[in-house]
């Protein structure tokens, strides 16, 4: 095998985790195979000039790589995705999120016609979990080019003290999106009826919330030491299952929340909704608890929760280091003739 490039296109500035996950795709992809990048940077605040002038560089870039027999690496979707790959043969597709499955207000699970288009024009699919890959064979991709990752990769650079231990206090943790169109159960519990604390992260909190409900700001993805809790919350809108077929709840029937990995990457046991589909890896690896309702915290048996902490620190040892990503290219690696292949090119 010849050098492996890496094209990288997203906003560093953002304050947010949103480019987090393909950051740290990036970064131990580039580890383990020694990448030589190339950036393309990207903003919404970037000058009318400024966006022509890197629409330009897409463009020149997808004409190199269209003129050339390279396997291309492509975290999904991609900016501006369809008008820039379009004309790449051989792609690599790992899945961040099925715009046309996340953003369903039904249960149907069938993807729009471009996405499918995309994702059967590629040679392998590195899919979350065995939920979407059942989506995935409904829509017709090949069994043959899909790769199950498992759970997202989390570098942290700083993880500080382990996850405190329960004994009289139960911290439960959770970071997100606060807004109450994406967390509407932050601010349907009652004060009254919570045996726990509630610890907040993240922004878009638009209401007073009740005093076992705490909000603790912000921190920086990549520094876990300042977070607090012992248990990880891992949930997206109504308190219970009456939106279980609604647009944002729904998805997680699906996808790996990356606040999963944020947990975890702290040695943090989670709590997690029995119908997602990461509720099968935290039963498979016994680092949680599953439950359909945010009361059902109340009543849950935290007598084993050592066991899972262990078992939690040790999944969070693999997820700092990448080991699912590099897993997964392993496995993709040993399917590929490396002999036919020059050169790597990865897209983010």
């Amino acid at each position: 095998m010849d050098k492996i490039y890496l094209l990288s296109t997203y906003d560093k500035t953002e304050l947010n985790a949103g480019p987090k996950a393909q950051m740290d795709v990036e970064f131990f992809l580039q580890e383990k195979y020694n990448v030589k990048k190339i950036i393309i940077p990207y903003s919404k605040n970037f000058s009318f000039f400024k966006k022509i002038l890197m629409k330009i560089k897409k463009y020149i870039v997808s004409y190199y790589l269209s003129m050339k027999k390279n396997f291309v690496v492509i975290q999904y979707p991609f900016n501006s995705y369809y008008n820039f790959t379009k004309k790449i043969k051989n792609k690599i597709l790992i899945i961040h999120d099925l715009n046309s499955l996340r953003f369903k207000k039904t249960n149907d699970i069938f993807l729009s016609k471009e996405e499918i288009e995309e994702l059967k024009s590629s040679k392998f699919v590195i899919c979350h979990n065995d939920k979407m890959k059942e989506v995935l064979l409904r829509n017709g991709i090949n069994e043959r080019s899909i790769v199950v990752l498992g759970v997202f990769d989390y570098r942290a650079i700083n993880i500080g003290e382990n996850a405190e231990t329960i004994q009289e206090k139960i911290n439960v943790f959770y970071a997100g999106n606060l807004t109450n169109e994406k967390s509407p159960f932050v601010y349907q519990l009652d004060d009254k009826k919570l045996n726990f604390n509630l610890l907040l992260y993240g922004k878009g909190l638009e209401n007073d919330i009740s005093k076992k409900i705490k909000y603790n700001g912000t921190f920086s993805p990549d520094d876990l030491s300042s977070i607090q809790g012992n248990l990880g919350l891992v949930w997206d809108g109504n308190y219970d299952e009456s939106d279980e077929n609604e647009m944002f709840k729904n998805y997680t029937k699906f996808n790996n929340p990356h606040k999963l990995s944020c947990y975890l990457a702290k040695g943090m046991p989670v709590i997690v909704w029995k119908k997602a589909a990461v509720a099968d890896f935290v039963e498979k690896n016994n680092i949680g608890y599953v439950i359909s309702n945010i009361y059902d915290i109340n009543s849950l048996n935290f007598g084993d929760y050592d066991e899972k902490k262990k078992n939690a620190e040790k999944i969070g040892e693999k997820i700092r280091r990448g080991y699912y990503i590099i897993s997964s290219f392993d496995l993709i690696m040993k399917k590929i003739n490396v002999k036919e292949v020059n050169k790597w090119i990865m897209i983010i």
